[in-house]
């Protein structure tokens, strides 16, 4: 586990909790920290066991529930990977996942369009199903719009995404996260 990817990790996460208000934050420090990542080893690692974290963020494809079979192989692997990692992150004392959606594994150029809303809602149900729907407690629309290949040139298309997000967490009761930007290529009207 990389010592820079664990800084980057604790700092974005620690921003995230900043910026959550009411429930269960208003209890908490006005900052905690998390690791991100996708691999599942991470939480049966001693070190970072020796953390005593219990925030986490992991990406997942917007459309991870939607394709199956052999077309799909990324999506195949990232949904095993996924399972996993929820079971360890919650073995582990992982208590509050930030969800981050990012590109298709299979199709990183496709952008959702339309399909976004309905991919999201079987995603979280494919969650609840693996019984870590619980856990969920943030969901960033789209990971880095600034600098992803679907989004870079369509701010708009972002801002539709986090008005689904927000809509859905609404129902269940977690944080659209807004601000989950690239450092690099970061314009104030892209922003605005």
């Amino acid at each position: 586990m990389p010592l820079l990817l664990l800084a980057v990790a604790l700092v974005a996460a620690g921003a995230w909790l900043i910026l959550r208000q009411g429930g269960e934050a208003a209890h908490r420090p006005a900052m905690s920290f998390g690791i991100s990542g996708e691999d599942p080893r991470t939480f049966t690692d001693p070190r970072f066991a020796a953390l005593g974290l219990h925030d986490a963020r992991v990406q997942v494809s917007w459309d991870l529930a939607v394709h199956g079979g052999a077309a799909y192989p990324g999506l195949a692997a990232e949904r095993a990977r996924l399972a996993t990692w929820l079971t360890d992150a919650r073995a582990a004392g992982i208590r509050r996942v930030l969800l981050a959606v990012k590109p298709s594994r299979d199709v990183p150029a496709a952008q959702p369009g339309a399909a976004y809303a309905e991919a999201l809602a079987r995603l979280l149900a494919w969650v609840d199903a693996h019984g870590a729907g619980d856990l969920v407690t943030a969901i960033s629309p789209w990971n880095e719009p600034d600098a992803a290949v679907s989004t870079r040139t369509d701010p708009v298309a972002a801002g539709r995404m986090y008005a689904v997000v927000r809509a859905l967490c609404a129902a269940r009761g977690c944080q659209a996260v807004a601000g989950d930007f690239a450092d690099r290529g970061m314009t104030r009207a892209y922003l605005a």
